[in-house]
């Protein structure tokens, strides 16, 4: 017997100044599919290249919604400005918002995106930590954060 089919839909880059009109066709087309993805979330977006429309002040009601509707909420980075050319353990993209820093700095920042994820009522799947280009052996000390 053939096994089913599954596919891990994941949308990068959410924040309240994110393309909408787009975002409001794809979020249309999921609910009307009953399709559940994987939203990451930037909590503290600081990237001139994501103010792309106006602040959506509603933003953190609509994230708690994508949560009530079984969507998994991922932590995307913190405020997704690279500080380095380092790729990280992944080595998918050349620089990065964690990687290479002391760990301080990362457990810092690590610490500062999920208080604020918590804060606003959302809080982020286990595991799912997503644009950090961690190094290996700091993966270990995600604990911590509440990260497993």
């Amino acid at each position: 017997m053939p096994r089913e089919l599954r596919y891990l839909l994941q949308f990068d880059d959410l924040c309240p100044i994110m393309n909408w009109p787009l975002w409001e066709q794809i979020e249309h087309i999921l609910v009307a599919q009953d399709v559940r993805p994987i939203v990451a979330v930037i909590p503290d977006n600081r990237d001139p290249k994501l103010v792309v429309d106006q602040f959506r002040a509603d933003f953190w009601k609509r994230v708690r919604l994508w949560q009530a509707r079984g969507w998994t909420v991922a932590l995307h980075g913190y405020q997704h400005v690279y500080v380095n050319r380092n790729p990280g353990m992944l080595g998918i993209a050349p620089q990065s918002e964690f990687a290479g820093l002391p760990w301080q700095e990362q457990e810092a920042k690590l610490r500062q995106g999920l208080r604020s994820l918590k804060r606003r009522g959302s809080l982020p799947m286990p595991g799912l930590l997503h644009h950090t280009r961690l190094i290996k052996p700091q993966c270990v000390y995600l604990q911590p954060t509440g990260y497993r």
